[in-house]
């Protein structure tokens, strides 16, 4: 994945982490890869353990006023418009089907 890590911080007193970079996404909206500014921070990501496969669902970020959906394997993240993690319910299956549904032509 083309992505450019610009910072991590990590805060070990309180437990808190930032990391900040430049990443390649399909954008559903535009239907096309976009450039994006991403910061993945405790308060807008979502983590989920336990992925077996490269194509599981490893995190879900709230992002310029939409989700950003991010494999565990080598696959570009998805951006879909106008949906957050709390649409979702903050599932990993959920976001799963979303993402579907967002990929159909």
């Amino acid at each position: 994945m083309a992505s450019i890590l610009r910072a991590i911080i990590i805060n070990t007193e309180h437990r808190q982490w930032t990391a900040a970079m430049e990443i390649l996404a399909w954008n559903t909206d535009k239907q096309r890869m976009t450039t994006m500014d991403v910061e993945f921070t405790k308060e807008n990501t979502t983590w989920f353990d336990g992925c077996a496969r490269q194509s599981d669902i490893q995190k879900i970020t709230d992002l310029d006023g939409g989700l950003l959906i991010s494999k565990a394997g080598y696959y570009y993240p998805v951006w879909i418009g106008g949906k957050s993690r709390a649409n979702v319910e903050y599932s990993r299956k959920i976001a799963r089907e979303l993402e579907k549904l967002a990929l159909i032509p």
